[in-house]
């Protein structure tokens, strides 16, 4: 066999770097989205008001009074 032969029917998963298939411009994108996702995520886990403790109530002043909903549709007009 030649050495163009034996070249030829050399496997590409013998071991060797084989190099990036995606690129490295690809792979520092890529990391850079993961790093800015964990910059957001302790952004958001720093400013976040913790939860109450077990047994804790909750008071809140934003509750508003509300009435209660009723169903137009089946009331019968005042008219009939």
């Amino acid at each position: 066999m030649s050495k163009e032969q034996q070249d030829e029917r050399k496997d590409p998963f013998d071991g060797e770097y084989i190099g990036n298939i995606w690129g490295w411009r690809n792979s520092f994108i890529g990391l850079g989205v993961i790093l800015f996702m964990f910059v957001v995520l302790g952004i958001r886990a720093v400013t976040m008001d913790p939860l109450p403790e077990e047994g804790e109530s909750v008071e809140s002043t934003d509750i508003q009074e509300t009435t209660q909903a009723q169903d137009t549709t089946a009331v019968p007009l005042k008219n009939e």
